[in-house]
């Protein structure tokens, strides 16, 4: 299958609006969006017609689904801005898209995406899931968190959740953030990075197991 190239049009200067006006009047009554990349002191705008972004990355998202199972279906769903997409993936093979802790759907993912932007001057965020694992696996996430939280509230202990992939590890980050008495910190490297969940004020470096964690690893 031949990806589709997407039409450019491209303007250097230092006013958007007269940047805009131009791209606008090239694509007549057609949706645009624009890139704006300042390098060197030099400003260069690239705008795009919508209607050209969705087809792209429709096409690129069912090209790629399509090696792995072609009766797949694939939804696309872009946000207000088109900065971001969401691949939604429906297949009866969804293990095959999935892989150990939903590494083979990151690198679904990351090959779509780059598919995708190489086209564009600023790169869009892709994020694609199968069969709502990515929710359901969050709401795991969730709830284990919830269950380490209870279990450090009692005894005052860090607690390391191993086995998580960065995007998983994210998650957890991201969801802690805001806790008043907790926080989390990532060790080690590779396979062997691991996040423990600590109270804020628990010194890893002086604790017996936060030693123990690293002479482990």
């Amino acid at each position: 299958m031949e990806i589709q190239q997407l039409e450019v049009f491209k303007w250097s200067g230092d006013d958007d609006r007269e940047a805009h006006a131009l791209a606008q009047a090239h694509f007549g009554d057609l949706r645009i969006i624009m890139d704006r990349v300042e390098r060197d002191g030099e400003v260069t705008y690239s705008a795009y017609a919508i209607n050209q972004i969705d087809s792209l990355v429709r096409q690129v998202a069912a090209f790629v689904v399509n090696l792995i199972d072609p009766r797949a279906r694939v939804d696309v769903k872009a946000n207000k801005d088109y900065t971001e997409f969401g691949v939604a993936i429906s297949s009866n093979e969804k293990g095959h898209f999935i892989g150990h802790h939903g590494a083979t759907l990151d690198a679904v993912e990351m090959i779509i995406s780059i598919i995708f932007n190489r086209q564009l001057a600023l790169n869009r965020l892709v994020y694609v899931d199968v069969n709502g694992y990515r929710e359901r696996r969050e709401s795991s996430l969730v709830k284990m968190i919830k269950d380490i939280i209870k279990d450090i509230e009692r005894d005052h202990k860090p607690r390391p959740v191993s086995n998580l992939l960065p995007k998983e590890r994210k998650i957890i980050h991201q969801h802690l953030s805001d806790h008043a008495y907790l926080t989390t910190e990532s060790r080690g490297t590779g396979r062997n990075r691991t996040l423990y969940i600590k109270p804020k004020d628990f010194d890893m470096g002086a604790s017996e197991s936060g030693k123990d964690a690293y002479e482990n690893k």
